[in-house]
């Protein structure tokens, strides 16, 4: 249920002093305490905080809690925008078209010797109908959202940003922003081209959202965790060489593990 907006601008503006420079961010109380319970708690409640009407938060990014606080009063939020890279001023840039051509797929052929061609690069691979399959599951997978998402040119900065706003309403109990957060994602990757070079930044990416949730108990899958594993096993013959990749699964740990039961879908 939305809030009313005459309640929004009537509460008092509550002081949040984020990141380890403790920069100051006023935000109305009323809009805080509707989306998050945890931090209607922090301003209401009986603790130093509300008392003050002000509160520390500096394990929170700066750029993270402004798209919280774009999200509070628009119900969207921007992702980063990197800069663009430097140019060479004898070779004007080249349109991302040009860089990432739209490839037309050739028609597969159950049985053919050499499989079908990347859904991504275009190029050869083999098992090409279970990786079909794989991205076919996980272009079609939906998450509830208002808006359709950028799709990156630099995308680690990209790619994180949403990783933390995640963490960020998984901490503070905001459900609807982290069903936000995946759907941007999931738009994000399901146009990466995971084919040209890149793979260091799906790397990143998988690192960092095993970092900023935890391991669930009796066997279930934190949503970010469940969303990066599955765009794993749809791209898991480009991961396969890089040397980042391997150590993750040498690492061992809850990542191996449901990385391999995602494959087992995968390979049934």
């Amino acid at each position: 249920m939305a809030i009313p907006f005459d309640r929004i601008i009537s509460s008092a503006p509550f002081k949040f002093l984020v990141g380890p420079e403790n920069k100051p961010f006023m935000v109305h109380a009323a809009l805080v305490s509707h989306h998050s319970r945890p931090l209607d708690v922090l301003m209401n409640g009986e603790m130093l905080e509300a008392r003050e009407g002000c509160a520390c938060l500096e394990d929170v990014d700066e750029e993270t809690f402004v798209r919280f606080s774009q999200y509070l009063y628009t119900g969207d939020y921007s992702a980063t925008t990197p800069d663009p890279p430097a140019t060479n001023p004898h070779h004007p840039p080249r349109r991302l078209s040009e860089v990432f051509p739209v490839i037309e797929l050739e028609p597969f052929q159950p049985g053919g010797p050499y499989g079908s061609r990347c859904r991504k690069c275009g190029r050869q691979t083999h098992s090409a109908s279970k990786r079909s399959e794989a991205w076919d599951e996980f272009e079609n997978t939906t998450y509830p959202a208002l808006q359709p998402c950028e799709s990156p040119e630099n995308p680690t900065p990209i790619f994180l940003s949403h990783v933390r706003l995640y963490a960020f309403a998984e901490k503070y109990d905001i459900a609807s922003l982290k069903d936000l957060t995946l759907h941007k994602l999931h738009r994000t990757l399901s146009n990466f081209p995971s084919c040209h070079g890149q793979i260091g930044d799906i790397v990143d990416l998988l690192q960092c959202s095993y970092e900023v949730t935890a391991d669930r108990e009796g066997g279930a899958v934190d949503g970010l965790r469940r969303l990066v594993i599955h765009y794993a096993t749809c791209v898991v013959e480009d991961l396969a060489p890089n040397e980042r990749f391997q150590g993750l699964l040498e690492d061992g740990g809850q990542f191996a593990r449901d990385l391999f039961r995602q494959m087992l879908k995968r390979l049934s």
